[in-house]
């Protein structure tokens, strides 16, 4: 049995991503891309998917958007990431913002107080959920 290219599969995931027809198809993609990079050492997934967050993140379609948040969590550095999801919490979808919360969580950083902090005030109960976890994880009262 042959060891799959990651760069291959890569490429073929993305390809399917952009010739999917249907919603589900395209957040099926994204998903089967975060797996791909979540598989790899660290510098390979930075290397081969790191380019690829800011597509998805813009993505029109949430759960494509929400894919690409995670897909950050495993390609990114941890600045650029924790920079990633502190801008994300203001997202105008709540479910994006979730997302963003909890990554920001569980990356536990004592530079993300500040943000957990604003997000305790988010609208969203899960939103607030998430940032009071993030800011357990860092143990402040």
């Amino acid at each position: 049995m042959t060891a799959v290219d990651p760069v291959e599969a890569r490429d073929r995931v993305l390809l399917r991503f952009e010739q999917a027809k249907r919603v589900e198809q395209r957040v099926e993609a994204a998903g089967e891309l975060c797996a791909l990079a979540a598989a790899l050492p660290e510098e390979d997934a930075r290397r081969l998917y790191s380019g690829e967050v800011a597509r998805l993140v813009s993505d029109k379609q949430l759960e494509v958007r929400c894919a690409g948040l995670a897909l950050a969590s495993v390609s990114l550095e941890p600045d650029e990431a924790e920079g990633l999801f502190i801008r994300t919490l203001s997202d105008k979808l709540s479910r994006v913002r979730l997302e963003a919360a909890g990554r920001l969580a569980d990356m536990a950083r004592p530079s993300a107080r500040g943000a957990l902090a604003g997000a305790l005030q988010d609208e969203s109960f899960p939103v607030r959920f998430e940032a009071a976890r993030g800011m357990a994880e860092l143990k402040h009262s």
